[in-house]
């Protein structure tokens, strides 16, 4: 069982992965509009909830500041605000497009769906309300055709009552171009998008610092990625994911150890809740700096930011397994990574069968997890391959171990993994299986 590759592909919100670890999430990159600007909010609320006197309420600063609260990433905040100003001006389609956002962001989907709607209800032409329900169905709802044509909406609507040129909606496009890569495979639409809003807004670092992702882990342009990670820092030098992207450029690229820790360091420094920059430097203190109590404490940061965060219970089980020696504590990790996403965590099902079947002598659940993991990822070499292992070395199935092993092969090739290409026809080389 490998314990210090990484798959780059894996890149995305559980999406399949073909090695031990898994290194990243979507969530990482999309963020809130970076807003330095803070207003105290200044309205009153009653004990049953309400505004009290109206009159005694600016609503134009409560706007501003509910603005405020959804660039600072205060979404408890920004739920409050909002919902203030509803109460104020319930037909303001805005409010309810803001409010759309807060709920999305603290994983309230059902609220956030009806907000949406009624945004879009009280004005059908209204291009961010499309744009957040496009947010909503891509990163929440796992629904990227629905997402994409809700940004093609937004952009064509946008498109109708502004000039095209208009910074203010390079979000759309970059937004767009996240799905593109992220959900949809479509790289060159994702360039092309990104692209767009760096065009329509040239100093909108978060776009740089994306592009610079998908240079760098997609297109193998990483020069072209390094430059453009520098770029947005000079931009926005206190922009925290530039830093955490440009720490992976250099961890898994460039070869950089020292200057990934610096970067990942520096992410810290600015944005100490940020759990996905944790989650990477604990990978890079276990795997390449052999630091494993500052592993753990840094996948520890990571669950308590973030407790959905899967794939930090998959990583952090690796750690316990192979560096501490903590077989419960692995299995209890890989088990809550499963019970967050049952049935899209291929690589947490595979790990959990190679720990049941070569350490705890459960066969049938080893088994199981074994089937689970290749019927989530068809294409799953790494799970045929142990599956196979478990086959010969535990159950005395010599052909299903051979059908295994070679179906592993198929795919190891298919992902250029030539070494365990190799290894695994040797293993059917001792079975007598080759023709």
């Amino acid at each position: 069982m490998k314990s210090n590759s990484l798959n780059l592909a894996c890149l995305g919100l559980m999406t399949i992965a073909t090695t031990t670890l898994v290194f990243f999430t979507a969530s990482t990159e999309i963020s809130a509009r970076a807003n330095e600007v803070k207003y105290p909010v200044t309205a009153n609320r009653q004990a049953d909830g309400s505004l009290g006197n109206k009159d005694t309420v600016n609503p134009a600063q409560l706007i501003q500041q509910g603005q405020t609260a959804i660039r600072d990433r205060d979404w408890d905040k920004a739920e409050t605000i909002w919902q203030q100003v509803i109460q104020l001006q319930p037909n303001n389609a805005d409010a309810y497009r803001n409010l759309c956002e807060a709920f999305a962001r603290q994983d309230k989907i059902e609220p956030a769906k009806a907000q949406c709607h009624k945004a879009i209800e009280l004005d059908p032409k209204l291009a961010n309300a499309y744009y957040s329900r496009g947010f909503l169905k891509g990163f929440k709802l796992n629904d990227s055709s629905g997402a994409l044509a809700d940004y093609n909406k937004a952009i064509l609507l946008h498109r109708d009552s502004a000039n095209e040129l208009d910074p203010k909606f390079a979000e759309a496009y970059y937004n767009r171009g996240f799905l593109k890569v992220f959900k949809l495979n479509d790289s060159s639409g994702a360039l092309t998008d990104y692209n767009k809003a760096i065009e329509l807004d040239p100093k909108l670092a978060r776009a740089y610092t994306n592009r610079a992702r998908l240079k760098g882990f997609w297109l193998k342009n990483v020069s072209g990625a390094l430059a453009d990670h520098n770029k947005a820092i000079e931009l926005n030098p206190k922009l925290a994911l530039a830093y955490k992207n440009r720490a992976d450029l250099k961890s898994n690229k460039l070869k950089d150890v020292s200057g990934a820790l610096t970067d990942y360091n520096k992410a810290v420094e600015l944005d100490s809740k940020f759990a996905e920059v944790y989650y990477a430097r604990a990978y890079l203190k276990s795997n390449k700096l052999n630091d494993v109590s500052g592993s753990l404490v840094d996948y520890n940061k990571a669950i308590e930011l973030d407790p959905k965060h899967a794939n930090a219970y998959n990583n952090r089980a690796e750690l316990k397994y192979h560096k501490l020696n903590d077989i419960s504590g692995a299995l209890a990790d890989y088990s809550k990574a499963i019970e967050l996403f049952p049935n899209r965590h291929a690589m947490a099902y595979k790990n959990r069968g190679f720990l049941k079947g070569f350490k705890l002598n459960d066969m049938p659940g080893s088994l199981a997890d074994f089937n689970q993991a290749i019927a989530i990822s068809p294409k799953f070499a790494e799970a045929y391959a142990e599956r196979a292992d478990l086959k010969e070395q535990k159950m005395q199935d010599r052909a299903g171990a051979i059908q295994d092993y070679r179906q592993a092969v198929k795919f190891y090739r298919e992902e250029g993994e030539t070494a365990d290409v190799q290894k695994t026809i040797e293993k059917l080389r001792k079975l007598g299986a080759l023709a």
